[in-house]
């Protein structure tokens, strides 16, 4: 397992799974990304998740990136097979 992964990889590796950007967050400004995987093929309405946002080269920690596959009940070790 990796100590850490750009975020346009994980978000990359998690659209596999299903995880979706949220188009455009409702929340006001921030630096901040938000990520959701449906419950429905086009539902707004599932598990989501936020990801601090300083460019997409932003690396995410192995402590985040733990936290938002329990979230969206990835396993860890199929997520991170072949990196």
């Amino acid at each position: 397992m990796p100590k850490s992964l750009k975020l346009r990889e994980f978000l990359a590796r998690l659209k596999d799974y299903g995880v979706i950007e949220h188009p455009k967050p409702a929340r006001g400004k921030g630096s901040e990304v938000v990520i959701y995987r449906p419950n429905e093929p086009g539902s707004m309405k599932g598990p989501i998740f936020t990801l601090t946002n300083h460019g997409k080269g932003t690396p995410i920690g192995t402590g985040l990136l733990l936290a938002c596959l329990r979230r969206f009940g990835i396993d860890k070790d199929d997520f991170f097979s072949g990196i």
